[in-house]
């Protein structure tokens, strides 16, 4: 009996529920089974398994025969090949395999149709001709034209808008791609209303001004009333490409109107997007129409409606807030620096400036670790907008965030903590931001650490205008940290290599000798060829710039017995790359005091390697 029950009990779990089975093959478009057998990771073993000739692999015009006239698991084998394809005969793909794909693909099964999509995102975001553009973007309106499905919307309809930019329509086509748009715009399915407003955006972007104005703007205005949030979000991205693809009082009198009634939105998501929107308008206005009345005028009192906002939200905890207020927080602080940099120059009052800078004061020390990622990423433009009147401030903040306890805010502030500390640096706040510089330098992960380095002669220069830090013992903690950082990849002792050789002029001569010259000896001693290399011209800057010829003198008779006498060949090899930067570099007296008489010595080294590169061309970093 327990065998019996046993055995019923299995049955019962190895049979799918009939509804259940119907549901899927309803959504999907096939059956389990069906689904299985065209799974890409059991295609081949199956093929193999039955013996089937898969010999047109070998030829594009074959696979492209195949692709039309085959059974689904030689499509699916074909659209598995399409990235290599694509990365070693792009030409013939294009030219034979997409027209047949572009040409059938509605047709297919939905699996095949997400895996023919999944292929052709890969194209859409390389360099295409128009024709190949036009071609795609019409399979694309097939496809979601017929789908029922919830990702063939999303898969293709990126592909639509990735590919609609580049093309350009006549009159009679684009009346019926407009037909196509309004009849999605008309559906019920949330999905075919947020891709029809999707693609207005994107038609926007390959029409003429007038064109946008009498066949876009009207269909994306009247959407905006969509009783769904996610449609009037994907309405508010559009009207962002709209607005900055119309004329300047175009976007004035009939988008920003739209985007200000978006604002008020009732989903914060729809706030969100519109804050993101307004701040793509204004990038694309700024340069040419910077006096008009949209920054003069419209901007300002929306920008300080924020700035206050910010100020009331931002010392709250951000765990409790409510996700609204947090997210249109999140993107306002991500937006910022654009919104101040494109109308600053219209703000006379002070107090507004002191309510701007409290606004960002706020956001950069919350506990939201994104909003001050964001605050960190927009530290640069707004210490060139704020940092005249608020330098030593401004400064505290920086510093700030150079502790932060999230590595992606640090990083961030490194990445262009060289402009920075140029704009803020005065006799007031240099001391502040040298602590910044020397925790970033210091700092536990190596990429923020990297990302301080790239322009670590810049912050040289800028801290060695004042007399204080034209010492070396002022100077000396940077040069501490340097120690770390030429213990990590040899992507980064290059890096510190080259900073160090454009920066030895404003390094003063007796850190050159403590501490840059013994550096570079170590990282070529202990890394690879290229940043031995590097650190040849580092150490023949070094010597340069030491103003004493006696301890020039004294350097070079040490750097010839290690180097250019030493026992292994490779650094001996080093040395002639020393050599071959100081002949591009020093005066022709200076390197035939310091180096062409060991240099040409070298031409009887017992060593090939060595005798070899004498006649090769000379130095190129």
């Amino acid at each position: 009996a327990l065998a019996k029950e046993k055995t019923a009990f299995e049955v019962a779990s190895a049979t799918p529920n009939t509804q259940a089975q119907q549901e899927k093959t309803n959504v999907v478009g096939m059956d389990e089974k069906t689904f299985s057998d065209i799974a890409p990771q059991k295609v081949l073993e199956k093929e193999k398994k039955q013996g089937l000739q898969i010999d047109f692999l070998h030829s594009v015009t074959k696979m492209a025969e195949v692709l039309g006239n085959g059974t689904d698991t030689q499509r699916l084998i074909i659209i598995m090949e399409v990235q290599q394809l694509l990365d070693h005969a792009l030409e013939e793909t294009t030219r034979l395999l997409l027209p047949v794909l572009c040409m059938h693909v509605h047709e297919w099964k939905v699996q095949l149709q997400l895996n023919a999509g999944e292929a052709l995102l890969d194209v859409v975001h390389q360099k295409i001709p128009e024709n190949t553009s036009k071609m795609i973007s019409a399979a694309a309106f097939r496809v979601v034209n017929v789908a029922r499905v919830d990702t063939i919307y999303e898969t293709w309809g990126e592909i639509l808008v990735s590919v609609l930019p580049n093309v350009k329509w006549t009159r009679d086509e684009l009346v019926r791609v407009l037909a196509l748009v309004d009849s999605h715009a008309t559906r019920s399915s949330e999905v075919a209303r947020k891709l029809a407003a999707r693609v207005l955006g994107a038609l926007s972007a390959c029409l003429e001004p007038d064109e946008v104005l009498e066949h876009i703007l009207d269909r994306v205005i009247k959407m905006c009333s969509d009783p769904h949030a996610e449609v009037r979000g994907m309405v508010t991205e559009s009207l962002a490409f709209i607005g900055a693809a119309l004329p300047i009082e175009s976007t004035e009198e009939k988008v920003w109107p739209k985007l200000m009634s978006l604002m008020e939105d009732e989903d914060g998501r729809v706030n969100a997007a519109t804050i993101r929107s307004v701040s793509s308008v204004l990038e694309k206005h700024k340069e040419k129409n910077g006096d008009s009345k949209l920054f003069v005028d419209l901007l300002p009192p929306v920008f300080m409606k924020y700035c206050e906002f910010s100020r009331k939200t931002a010392p709250e905890d951000q765990r409790t807030v409510n996700d609204d207020d947090y997210l249109v927080l999140e993107v306002f602080s991500e937006v910022f620096g654009n919104y101040l940099f494109s109308m600053y120059d219209h703000i006379k009052e002070d107090q507004t400036r002191k309510n701007i800078f409290k606004a960002f004061l706020g956001m950069a020390t919350c506990n939201g670790p994104i909003i001050r990622r964001h605050c960190a990423y927009n530290v640069p433009g707004v210490s060139k907008t704020l940092g005249a009147r608020f330098p030593l401030e401004m400064s505290n903040i920086v510093e700030f965030l150079s502790r932060d306890p999230d590595v992606e805010t640090r990083w961030n502030l490194a990445a262009g903590i060289h402009e920075t500390i140029s704009l803020l640096s005065n006799p007031a706040s240099v001391k502040v931001l040298f602590k910044c510089i020397t925790n970033l330098l210091k700092d536990q992960n190596p990429l923020v650490r990297k990302n301080t380095l790239e322009h670590f002669e810049h912050v040289l220069k800028q801290f060695t205008k004042f007399p204080e830090y034209r010492t070396t013992a002022n100077l000396a903690p940077v040069f501490e940290n340097l120690s770390l950082l030429s213990e990590g990849n040899w992507r980064t002792q290059a890096t510190l290599a080259v900073q160090l050789q454009k920066a030895a002029n404003v390094i003063p001569p007796i850190t050159l000798r403590s501490y840059v010259i013994p550096l570079m000896y170590r990282m070529a001693e202990e890394s690879t060829f290229h940043v031995r290399k590097s650190a040849m011209g580092a150490v023949v800057e070094s010597i340069r710039y030491i103003t004493s010829q006696e301890q020039q003198d004294e350097i070079m008779k040490l750097f010839r017995v290690e180097w250019a006498r030493g026992t292994i060949f490779w650094m001996r090899v080093a040395f002639l790359e020393a050599g071959f930067y100081a002949a591009s570099t020093l005066s022709r007296k200076l390197f035939k005091r310091l180096f062409a008489s060991q240099v040409l010595s070298l031409v009887d080294d017992p060593v090939p390697n060595v005798r070899l590169r004498l006649p090769q061309k000379p130095y190129a970093p």
